[in-house]
C-alpha cells in the first residue's frame, strides 16, 4: 500500500492506496473515523489486517486540538465528548460534506460505492452522518460506538431508504461505552426498518478484537461485490 498525507482541505487525511493504484481508476473507498483523543494515524494499522478487495482507505483528522489543554497526543470531533447536541452535529456535518465531496472528486467515486466507519467517538459519527446520506454510504462500520440521540434521530430521518448495510461489533467489557449502547441501536435500526444489520460482541474492553478484522473483511467484500 502507499500512504499519502494531505493537508490542504477542510480536514486533514491521509490516504491508504491499494498496490498497483491506477491513477483516475474508481476504486471503492473506505472512510475511518477516529476516536476522542486519537488522530488520522490511530485507525491506519487495520488496513494490514483487511483481507479486502483493492480499495482506497481515508482516515481524516478530527477538528478540535486536544494535544494542550488535556495532554492528549490527538483531536477529537467534538469536545466536551458528551456535549451533543443537533447544533454541535451540524457544524461536524458540514465539514463532513465538505471533505467527503473533495473524497469523491479526487478519488473518482462512483455512486454508492463508498463505506462510512469509525471507532468509538467515530462510530457514533458513523451513525449520525452516514445513515443521513444513503445515497453516498453504501455501508456503515460502528466499532464500540453507540446512536446519539437516538430518538430525535429516527424522528428527523428525511428519506426512506433504509437498504443500507450496518455493522456493528462491541466489547462485553467495554467501561467507556458499554456494550448496552450496541444493543440499543441494533434493535432501534432493526424497529426502524433497517434489515441489512451484522451485529457481534467480543470479550474485551473499549478496543477492537483480533477477529474483527476477518469478519469485516468478509462484510466489506460483499458490501462492494
Amino acid at each position: 500500500m502507499k500512504v499519502k498525507e494531505f493537508a490542504d482541505c477542510s480536514l486533514k487525511y491521509i490516504v491508504s492506496e491499494p498496490d498497483g493504484y491506477i491513477e483516475g481508476k474508481s476504486y471503492p473507498v473506505v472512510i475511518l473515523l477516529h476516536g476522542f483523543g486519537a488522530n488520522m494515524n490511530d485507525l491506519l494499522d487495520m488496513v494490514s489486517y483487511l483481507d479486502f478487495q483493492p480499495c482506497v482507505y481515508v482516515f481524516p483528522n478530527a477538528p478540535v486540538d486536544l494535544r494542550v489543554p488535556y495532554g492528549f497526543n490527538g483531536y477529537a470531533w467534538i469536545n466536551p465528548p458528551d456535549r451533543y447536541s443537533k447544533e454541535v452535529l451540524k457544524n461536524i456535518e458540514d465539514l463532513l460534506d465538505a471533505f467527503v465531496d473533495e473524497i469523491i472528486i479526487r478519488y473518482k467515486v462512483k455512486k454508492n460505492n463508498v463505506a462510512l466507519g469509525g471507532f468509538s467517538q467515530g462510530g457514533m459519527l458513523s451513525y449520525w452522518y452516514g445513515i443521513q446520506h444513503p445515497e453516498i454510504f453504501k455501508g456503515i462500520i460502528s466499532l464500540s460506538g453507540k446512536l446519539l440521540l437516538a430518538q430525535q434521530f429516527f424522528n428527523n430521518l428525511n428519506h426512506e431508504i433504509k437498504d443500507q448495510r450496518i455493522y456493528i461489533e462491541h466489547g462485553t467489557e467495554d467501561n467507556v461505552i458499554d456494550i448496552l449502547e450496541a444493543r440499543k441501536a441494533r434493535d432501534l435500526f432493526a424497529k426502524n426498518g433497517f434489515e441489512n444489520i451484522e451485529y457481534y460482541e467480543s470479550e474485551i474492553g473499549h478496543s477492537i478484537h483480533h477477529s474483527t478484522y476477518t469478519r469485516l473483511s468478509k462484510w466489506l467484500n460483499n458490501l462492494f461485490d
